[in-house]
């Protein structure tokens, strides 16, 4: 580590001036970041300048009803503080999917959006790197580069910035507070951290001498007029075809061993043999004429040709198996599931938030996931959707497709709470307006009283 001096700003505008007059300042709030790239000699400041002292740490009301993060309040505050749970929670969501609670008690707000990228040839002085030494190169683009950009890099760079924090304070459009000698100004969040292009040494847009005070959260959205959440359950399903299943395996003596089986997929029934039953060295071919109603059953092997080959191969010779109409129903079947759909709509009648989350039965040792969700994003010009899926492993065989895919299971949900609160849904191009929301029609209420709140009827289904 290079020799510094050690000051202690007492305020602001002493920071400021600081910077200013050293232009190889840096300043130190919970050093979590600093500390590293000195030890490494990534950054050799030769003033280090504490400023914990200033009055920074506060996370104060607006008069919006947003609130402002001082830029010196920990990482953890922010996380735990009731308001921003209550209203923000996507941002107290990802300041606890990141590093550790440690170095959550001691970063801070400012040097959260201030952090380094995390780029192992940014850390390693033994390499060129442009954004430590411009115009050295970049060895991460031809080298390990697993975790850098795909999108935004330039010739130059195409390391990314490590902050969980500032991808929420993104989608929350949220403001930056800054001073520097002039004056104080604020910067949308999208247009603080630079794009590598030309100056990758950059990471930011403050200008010489300028210090981060504090982040402005915006004010919540309206309250919704309307809100309804329910939550459907799905019982498991069977298969239950109306074809029994049969394989034959006619074992060839020159090695040819040929197989007929109802499958979608023979390619499939091909591989899955070679592998499990290790005939690499014989000619494996899989024939199916007929597939009848393959989609779900017909997708992946089943276990009549399975035991068919084992036979086979035990006995050499050709074996038929055929599985019984009362074993059918082992064959497969759609896992349970649970849902929750919750609708949210303004007092004219236009929908703003939809959230829906699914859990789905699966094995324990395989994930059977099917799309549920797919279509609920598409079908509402909803600006604020929350999709979410999760796998509950439990002790029973591997769950299968059906014929009907359950992405529908997943839209007949969300239909069925439009007709709950009466949403006319309309065909989604991209950028149509919202849905519309109307109050339902009270059990024996005339056509006259049926008025939702633009003055429009009710279009039920």
């Amino acid at each position: 580590m290079k020799r510094f001096r050690y000051m202690k700003a007492v305020s602001v505008r002493e920071a400021i001036g600081i910077l200013a007059a050293e232009p190889g300042a840096a300043l130190m709030a919970g050093g979590t970041n600093l500390v590293d790239l000195m030890k490494y000699d990534v950054s050799t400041p030769t003033v280090v300048v504490d400023i914990n002292g200033l009055p920074l740490h506060d996370i104060t009301e607006q008069p919006d009803g947003g609130l402002r993060l001082g830029a010196l309040v920990s990482n953890a505050d922010v996380a735990y503080d009731p308001r921003i749970t209550e209203r923000y929670p996507l941002l107290s969501s990802a300041i606890l999917a990141g590093a550790s609670g440690q170095l959550r008690n001691m970063a801070t707000v400012g040097g959260n959006l201030l952090q380094r990228t995390r780029c192992s040839y940014f850390y390693d002085v033994q390499v060129p790197c442009n954004k430590r030494e411009p115009g050295s190169g970049c060895p991460a683009k031809t080298g390990l580069n697993r975790g850098h950009a795909i999108l935004g890099a330039s010739p130059l760079c195409i390391a990314t910035h490590p902050s969980d924090m500032c991808v929420a304070l993104s989608a929350l459009d949220a403001t930056i507070l800054v001073e520097g000698l002039r004056d104080v100004r604020s910067i949308p969040f999208s247009e603080f951290h630079r794009l590598p292009g030309e100056s990758p040494e950059r990471d930011t847009t403050l200008e010489p001498g300028e210090i981060i005070l504090a982040v402005d959260l915006p004010p919540l959205p309206p309250s919704m007029g309307y809100k309804v959440e329910a939550t459907y359950r799905t019982s498991p399903e069977n298969h239950h075809p109306m074809e029994l299943f049969a394989s034959t395996v006619v074992w060839g003596a020159d090695k040819t061993i040929t197989v007929y089986d109802k499958t979608q997929s023979p390619k499939s029934v091909q591989i899955y043999l070679k592998a499990a039953f290790l005939l690499f060295g014989r000619r494996v071919r899989v024939v199916s004429p007929y597939v009848g109603g393959a989609f779900g059953l017909g997708l992946r092997p089943q276990q009549s040709v399975f035991l068919a080959m084992l036979a086979a191969k035990a006995l050499k010779r050709s074996v038929r198996v055929v599985i019984p109409r009362d074993q059918m129903y082992t064959l497969g079947y759609r896992a349970n599931a649970i849902q929750t759909v919750s609708l949210g709509a303004d007092e004219d009648g236009h929908l703003h938030a939809l959230k829906q989350e699914a859990i789905a039965a699966t094995s324990q040792y395989e994930d059977a996931q099917d799309p549920m969700l797919f279509f609920s994003g598409l079908l509402y010009g909803c600006e604020n959707v929350k999709l979410a899926y999760k796998l509950a492993k439990l002790d029973h065989h591997l769950a299968m497709r059906h014929a009907r895919p359950r992405r529908r299971d997943g839209n007949v949900c969300s239909r069925i709470r439009d007709g709950q609160v009466g949403i006319r849904n309309r065909p989604r191009p991209f950028g149509s307006p919202s849905g519309e929301l109307y109050r339902l029609r009270p059990d024996g209420a005339s056509q006259d009283e049926q008025q939702g709140p633009a003055g429009l009827l009710h279009a039920g289904r």
